[in-house]
């Protein structure tokens, strides 16, 4: 419930409880750790649903550049967003690279 409700105080409502019940429990560890877990496997489901999509939303860019008859403004914006998310993926493949060493490094110590 904690998951769909908009707030709080709506989640104690429709499990027809008080508000400070519900803030008693998000203070049990057990609780508080299967809550978030919950909430991270949310997360990850959602994330999954957006990589499915990553290849279709780049042929809309590649369409959009490649569209003679589209406003430059919309072939640039396309152009940009596309060397942006291929700027932060090389970022992010860096970063996961010197983390690991990092790790790697600290694990021998």
């Amino acid at each position: 419930m904690l998951l769909n409700a908009q707030t709080l105080r709506a989640a104690a409502e429709t499990l027809k409880i008080n508000e400070s019940t519900l803030y008693k429990w998000l203070k049990d560890e057990k609780f508080k750790k299967a809550y978030l877990g919950a909430k991270r496997q949310a997360v990850e489901a959602a994330i999954g649903r957006l990589q499915k999509l990553s290849e279709e939303t780049v042929d809309v860019f590649q369409q959009i550049m490649n569209d003679q008859q589209a406003p430059a403004s919309a072939r640039i914006a396309a152009a940009k967003a596309v060397l942006e998310f291929a700027f932060k993926g090389i970022l992010i493949e860096d970063l996961e690279e010197r983390i690991t060493e990092l790790e790697g490094r600290a694990i021998k110590k």
